[in-house]
């Protein structure tokens, strides 16, 4: 079934038939779980397979990639998505073989709200991760005023920045080079 999944995602949308192809009447669920930023992309793709093949069900559960990564090297799920891949280790620790490939890409993007600013801002990882850390206090701090012009104003971090953003995004996007 998992070969089935693969072939009906290969194809593209325009070419799905009025008429079911799935000869096979057998009733069978494909049961995935993990990352919720893939799981409206994937409930599409989903819906599409299923025209194609009525009696074939996917199943997607967002319970975080470190649950999905369990649930499928336990056993208790058929696939499941992460925003980074296994290591070795992870791998070696299935049940089953474990094949890895992208499914979808995405950004997180800072938000700000700054009067008389009307240009982009740069921000590197380590100016971000200084913001967050509340160790960048100004706008005009020297590490933002590396790569743009800023009025002298106080910065304020929201909170909900890093709840929005991935275990992954936020400890590889912010992650604190040494110098």
């Amino acid at each position: 079934m998992v070969k089935e999944l693969v072939a009906a995602l290969q194809e593209k949308s325009e070419r799905v038939p009025s008429s079911p192809v799935d000869t096979d009447s057998r009733e069978r669920t494909l049961n995935g779980a993990g990352t919720a930023f893939p799981a409206p992309l994937y409930q599409e793709w989903f819906q599409s397979f299923q025209q194609r093949h009525p009696n074939l069900h996917v199943i997607y559960t967002t319970v975080g990639s470190a649950a999905g990564i369990e649930m499928l090297t336990q056993g208790k799920v058929d696939f499941a998505a992460s925003d980074m891949p296994l290591s070795d280790e992870g791998m070696s620790e299935s049940k089953t073989t474990l094949l890895h490939f992208a499914m979808a890409l995405g950004a997180v993007m800072p938000i700000y709200n700054l009067q008389n600013v009307d240009e982009s801002l740069n921000f590197r990882g380590e100016t971000l991760a200084g913001i967050y850390l509340g160790k960048i206090k100004n706008w005009n701090d020297p590490k933002i005023r590396e790569s743009n012009r800023m009025p002298t104003c106080q910065v304020v971090p929201l909170s909900s920045f890093i709840v929005l953003m991935t275990t992954a995004q936020a400890s590889c996007g912010l992650t604190i080079s040494p110098r």
